[in-house]
Formats: structure tokens, C-alpha cells, sequence
């Protein structure tokens, strides 16, 4: 391509442009999945559970080596993320909307049961775990990629199910990764279940913790909400945000962190003393 850049289809059947010297997220082009016969051919035999796929007996022997000294967690998937992840936003949007929402239900089901029978398999091994984490990325800076009236009626039993099944084996703090303003999915992922925001972009659109807890109460907790851009200006501009995170830190159930990469023209001197004084709070 005059531009140097390259199409490539990935193992989940997107075609993304990777562009020479450019470290960021690609462009999707195309995508696979766009109808039932693909679904049933190229999608479905794959997103069946089988018990050979999983390590199962690392999990059985898992509480003699899993680290004492550190929180271990369990990852539990994600529910609407991965499905982004195959059909692109445009490609999910298209479905949802315009083609075939019998077809993107069925999606969204059969993808959500698979992870919930390997959650439970290693969970029935008998590995303990401190907590339990989903990755989805389904919001940007405006908010849900997804109307939470379809997320509600798709998803929101899935986290409910999956969720449950992990408080009968003890696990009670359930975290989430979702970028982008989840002011509109966060009462549906509280509700069925999860109690952790995680990451809190501040530094672009404003999102904050506090909000969310005065909103829910003491049962959402919280990790990020540290405005990073602070380590592109200077000390006082750090201190602020050292001190907006005592604050934070004193609600209680945050964990003050800058969320995703330090950003190119931060000063690392900057960094390393965010890192010292950031450990003063308790």
C-alpha cells in the first residue's frame, strides 16, 4: 500500500492495517464473522467447551504453588469484549442493529456458556483464589459502544451467573477493565455482580471514583483515577494528584494507580517521585 502499511487478518478472523512504526491500535478493515453460515462453520465448533483445552491438573495442584505473599485472581473472560474483538465495532454494530440480532444473541450465548464451563472447571479442582477479573473494553470516550437497553437484556444474566457461581467458591471482589466513560454500564455490572471499577480514565474525559461510590455505596471499590497527564508538567502538578488520591485512599477500597501507559513527554524524574510518595498513603 502506498503508505506502507499492511492488511492482516488475525486468529479471530479480523482483518486489521498495521502501519510501519505506529505501536498503537490498528485499523479494521474487514472482519469474518458477518453472518449465521459463518457462525455455524468457523465460529461455533470452536466456542464449545472442552475439558482437554484446559490445564486442569495445573489447577489441582495450583494452592501448593500459587504465590503466599500476593493477591492471585482468576481471570473470567469477558462477555462482550472478545465478541468486539471478532466482529470489529463496525461489524457488532451491524449485527446488532441492521442483520441479524437473533444471530448476535445466539453469539453472545454461546460464547458466554463456553467461559462459564471453564470457570467452573477450575474452580471445582479446588484453586483458591483472592479474586476474580473480566477484561470488555465495549465503552470510548462518549460512552458504551453498546446501548445498555441490549446490554442489559444480552449480557447482564451472564454476569450474573458467572459471578454467582464464583462467590460459592469464596471469591467476593470481581473487577472489570473497561476503558472508555462506563458511567451507563456501571449499574448493570453492579447489579449482577461486579463491585470493582477498574481502570478510572481521569486524565481525558473526567472519570472519577468518587461519583461511583457515593452512587453505590461502600460496595464499589476502585483501582486507577490517578491523572497521569501530571507527569508531563511538574511537582506541584503531582503533589495535587498525590493529594486528590489521599482523599480517594481514605473512602477506603481504592488502590490509586495511573491507569494504562505513562504517555510519551512525561518526566521520568516526575515518575519516580509520584512512585516514592505514592507509598506514604494509608
Amino acid at each position: 500500500m502506498p503508505d506502507g502499511s499492511r492488511r492482516v487478518q488475525n486468529s479471530d478472523g479480523l482483518v486489521r492495517r498495521i502501519k510501519p512504526g505506529i505501536d498503537s491500535i490498528p485499523s479494521e478493515d474487514d472482519y469474518l464473522l458477518k453472518d449465521r453460515e459463518a457462525f455455524e462453520t468457523l465460529y461455533r465448533p470452536k466456542m464449545q467447551f472442552a475439558p482437554e483445552r484446559v490445564d486442569l491438573d495445573y489447577y489441582r495442584h495450583f494452592n501448593e504453588t500459587r504465590p503466599k505473599d500476593v493477591p492471585v485472581g482468576l481471570h473470567l473472560g469477558s462477555i462482550l469484549g472478545s465478541i468486539r474483538n471478532i466482529t470489529s465495532v463496525v461489524g457488532m454494530s451491524y449485527l446488532m442493529y441492521d442483520e441479524d440480532e437473533e444471530l448476535f444473541a445466539d453469539i453472545v450465548d454461546t460464547y458466554a456458556e463456553m467461559q462459564y464451563k471453564c470457570v467452573e472447571a477450575i474452580l471445582e479442582t479446588g484453586a483458591k483464589f483472592d479474586f476474580a477479573h473480566y477484561w470488555e473494553d465495549i465503552c470510548f470516550k462518549n460512552g458504551p459502544l453498546i446501548s445498555p437497553d441490549v446490554f442489559q437484556a444480552l449480557c447482564a444474566k451472564h454476569y450474573k451467573k458467572r459471578n454467582d457461581l464464583c462467590r460459592r467458591y469464596g471469591i467476593d471482589i470481581i473487577s472489570l477493565d473497561c476503558d472508555g466513560v462506563t458511567e451507563q454500564l456501571l449499574p448493570i455490572w453492579y447489579e449482577n455482580g461486579v463491585n470493582t471499577m477498574f481502570p478510572i480514565e481521569v486524565g481525558v474525559w473526567g472519570d472519577q471514583f468518587a461519583p461511583a461510590r457515593e452512587r453505590f455505596g461502600k460496595g464499589m471499590l476502585g483501582v486507577g483515577g490517578m491523572d497521569k497527564v501530571a507527569f508531563r508538567k511538574d511537582k506541584a502538578a503531582v503533589d495535587a494528584e498525590l493529594e486528590r488520591m489521599r482523599g480517594l485512599a481514605s473512602m477506603g477500597g481504592f488502590i490509586p494507580c495511573p491507569d494504562h501507559r505513562i504517555m510519551p513527554g512525561s518526566k521520568f524524574e516526575l515518575v519516580q517521585y509520584y512512585a516514592e510518595e505514592i507509598k506514604k498513603i494509608r
